[in-house]
């Protein structure tokens, strides 16, 4: 029987025999973090004022639309914001930890959804809160 065993780049005998529970992990933090972030733009959807299109002034009913952000949404969107900041973390220290391979790769999709949901809470913080 030939043994068929996966080589790396420097020709490294590759052991792994599948995902492990680490890996499986990682890739459920991954999940719940963007599935997080995709609630918090459900939260911004509802939280922003309206936008009033041009007919709306052109018949002169802009006054029908909301024009400032709602308080109970903008404060569900910051909670869920730091939720996904805190999973993200957490996802990005377990990948941090796996890595120890040169074949292993680094989840770069968590740095640009941490730098996000950074950016969105100091938005927040500092544009819309001083608001109400």
């Amino acid at each position: 029987m030939i043994n068929k065993q996966k080589t790396t780049k420097n020709n490294e005998i590759e052991r792994r025999k599948g995902s492990d529970a680490l890996i499986k992990v990682i890739r459920l933090t991954n999940l719940l973090a963007w599935l997080s972030f995709i609630l918090a733009m459900i939260w911004f959807r509802l939280a922003r004022p309206e936008k009033v299109p041009g007919y709306a002034k052109y018949k002169k009913i802009e006054d029908t639309y909301r024009d400032v952000w709602l308080q109970d949404w903008t404060d569900l969107l910051f909670i869920q914001l730091v939720i996904c900041s805190v999973i993200t973390v957490f996802a990005m220290v377990l990948n941090l930890r796996r890595l120890k391979r040169k074949s292993d790769h680094f989840h770069y999709n968590l740095i640009l959804l941490l730098l996000v949901c950074i950016a969105a809470v100091l938005y927040l913080l500092f544009n819309i809160f001083p608001q109400f």
